[in-house]
């Protein structure tokens, strides 16, 4: 049985106002959601990058934004106000944990017991978040950093 996509269409990338702020394509409100806060974990593609376990964040209006991070931008030659084609897809697929931080969450029960609770989606801001740095020893140090929080019984949105 093929999947019904929950968005199939032409959106405009936009920007966030302030320093940082997000790239990101506006997408109607979504009916179906399969987590807490209103997000919604997705699947699917950007023009022709594929993606999956991707988080749709709600805008508060009755929107849902799409992040667009820089490397996929740069690789699909796309700024503010291009348009690209998204089609997206509910995600129900497991969080994939990574080799290496399951190695080191077998180093330490604490974390490994408090990771274990935490929501999918914590889970995987976490591994995002380790795996965003663009440096080894940045991602080294942020590994870290989670098994000490864990170990504390501190949620990734304790910062």
């Amino acid at each position: 049985m093929q999947e019904e996509a929950i968005v199939n269409g032409v959106f405009i990338i936009e920007k966030m106002e302030g320093k940082g702020g997000w790239h990101y394509v506006k997408l109607p409100q979504i009916t179906k959601s399969n987590r807490s806060f209103g997000q919604v974990r997705v699947k699917g593609s950007i023009d022709t990058f594929e993606f999956k376990q991707y988080f749709l964040q709600p805008m508060g209006n009755g929107f849902f934004f799409l992040p667009i991070k820089a490397a996929i931008r740069k690789m699909l030659k796309k700024q503010i106000s291009d348009s690209v084609e998204v089609i997206l897809y509910l995600d129900e697929s497991e969080v994939v944990i990574p080799e290496e931080i399951f190695f080191c969450l077998e180093e330490e029960p604490k974390a490994r017991a408090f990771f274990s609770e935490i929501s999918p989606n914590e889970q995987k801001y976490y591994i995002d978040w380790i795996y965003e740095a663009k440096q080894a020893v940045t991602r080294e140090n942020r590994i870290v950093k989670m098994l000490e929080r864990l170990s504390e019984r501190k949620k990734m949105y304790d910062w």
